[in-house]
């Protein structure tokens, strides 16, 4: 950084403030608090002072005021991203009466196989309601087997032959492959 834009940045750096508080901050926020916005204002101070050519007939005030804000309206938009997608231990699950993820931390040795058993019941119980026949049995008898049950335990709840739990099985999974990329039965 040569010493004529250590100057400009220095002889300005007030802009910094004035900008953060018309833009807004926010204690509490991730990322929106002043000290952080602080820090991506005197960046952006510092981005302007390199870049800025008086030849183009802007003041550095008026140039470098413009880059503050956009710098500081582009991380306020990423910031408010971040935020958005936050999940709070604390906060409730989507489908349970008042149980949130520190409940289940709390309750159990491997948090993250409860949460993953938890997600796929929820895929398939979506994925069953668009079936019948032997293909719906299949995604039951997929969602007991993920449940601990066993082939034996499964045909004893439906009342047939063990053998008749493995090709329901076998249906129903080529059926979802084909019907449901997982990018599908994730999101839909």
């Amino acid at each position: 950084m040569t010493e004529k834009e250590q100057d400009l940045i220095l002889t300005h750096l007030t802009l910094v403030e004035s900008l953060i508080n018309q833009v807004g901050y926010q204690k509490g926020v991730v990322g929106m608090e002043f000290e952080d916005l602080y820090q991506i204002g005197c960046i952006a101070l510092c981005k302007a002072a390199a870049h800025y050519r008086p030849d183009r007939g802007a003041t550095f005030k008026t140039y470098a005021c413009r880059v503050i804000r956009n710098m500081l309206q582009d991380h306020r938009e990423h910031a408010s991203y971040i935020q958005s997608r936050l999940c709070y231990l604390d906060s409730p699950l989507s489908s349970d009466e008042g149980e949130s993820y520190l409940d289940i931390i709390h309750d159990s040795q491997e948090p993250d196989a409860y949460l993953s058993e938890k997600e796929l019941l929820e895929l398939l119980n979506r994925a069953k309601s668009n079936y019948n026949g032997i293909t719906k049995k299949g995604i039951e008898a997929i969602a007991l087997k993920y449940q601990g049950y066993s082939n034996a335990e499964i045909a004893n709840l439906y009342h047939v032959k063990a053998n008749h739990i493995s090709a329901w099985i076998s249906r129903a999974r080529s059926r979802l492959k084909a019907d449901y990329p997982l990018t599908d039965l994730c999101y839909s």
